[in-house]
This record gives structure tokens, C-alpha cells and sequence, in this order.
């Protein structure tokens, strides 16, 4: 085998083992332990730029709740059914006005956690997505959560 031919195998080699590295790192990764609601709030989200949320007050990590009109019962069903159709989203949890999923990036396996609270007071539904690695998700969340809100809305238009 030639020099270049062994440098090369070499090469490749060590990027399969950091890639199945990071991939185990994100597979084992566990879910924050702030999730859920407290007094109508969904946790924080860290100073980091990988989290959106209904409920911050910054503009990095803002975004818009989804506003219902049918009964909080249907829009948890029909957010449920639009988070469903989301590729690589699990869901993890279902409670009463909540719902917690994960959703799983395709070729790195990064796992981010998604709630979605839903607020039958203010016929709204918030929800959260954050990342559980790292510091940029290069808006991945926001985009995910967009995607949700376009569903949830194709969903209610079905009605």
C-alpha cells in the first residue's frame, strides 16, 4: 500500500472514531432537569442561542405562542398529531395541557427536547425547544418549531 493510500485510511479512521464518539456523547446525552411547567411556565432558556421558547423575554430566544380557537382539549390533540408528523420526533411524555418529545438530528444525533404547554386561559399554546449539547444549533430549533407552528395550522385548517 502506498504512503498516501495508508495517510489517507489513517485519516479516515480517526474521523469515523470522533463521529461515533460525538454520536454516543448525543445518544447518552439526558434531558434537562427543569423540564415540565411551573406556574404556567416552561423552564428558562440558557444564555446559549440553541433554545426558542413562547415565553422568553429576549429576542434571541423568543418566539410567538399559537393562538386556538377550539377547545384546549383539540389543540393539544391536533398539536400532538403535527408534532408527530415532524421527522425524528418522539414523543416522551403526554400529560393533561402537556406534551414532551425529542427530537433527534439525522446525521449527528444531537437530541433536543420540545414542550409544548397548553395554556387554556389565554387560548394559546407555548412551547419550548432547546438543545441538550452544545452552545450553537444554527437555528435549528427555531426552524423545527416554525415547521410545528405551519403543521399545527395546516391541521386546524383540516377542521
Amino acid at each position: 500500500m502506498k504512503t498516501t493510500q495508508k495517510i489517507i485510511l489513517r485519516v479516515g479512521l480517526v474521523l469515523l472514531f470522533c463521529w461515533i464518539a460525538i454520536i454516543l456523547v448525543n445518544v447518552m446525552s439526558k434531558p434537562s432537569t427543569t423540564l415540565g411547567v411551573q406556574d404556567g411556565k416552561l423552564a428558562p432558556c440558557p444564555k446559549s442561542p440553541n433554545c426558542v421558547c413562547t415565553q422568553a423575554d429576549d429576542q434571541g430566544h423568543a418566539i410567538e405562542p399559537i393562538p386556538f380557537t377550539c377547545s384546549a382539549d383539540e389543540a393539544l390533540k391536533f398539536a400532538r398529531e403535527a408534532l408527530l408528523s415532524m421527522p425524528r420526533i418522539a414523543l416522551v411524555e403526554e400529560r393533561p395541557s402537556y406534551l414532551r418529545a425529542t427530537a433527534t438530528t439525522l446525521l449527528m444525533r444531537y437530541v433536543d427536547d420540545v414542550e409544548i404547554f397548553c395554556d387554556s386561559t389565554n387560548h394559546v399554546l407555548h412551547f419550548r425547544s432547546a438543545s441538550r449539547l452544545g452552545y450553537s444549533d444554527m437555528g435549528a430549533n427555531r426552524k423545527r418549531m416554525e415547521g410545528f407552528r405551519r403543521r399545527f395550522e395546516e391541521i386546524i385548517k383540516q377542521q
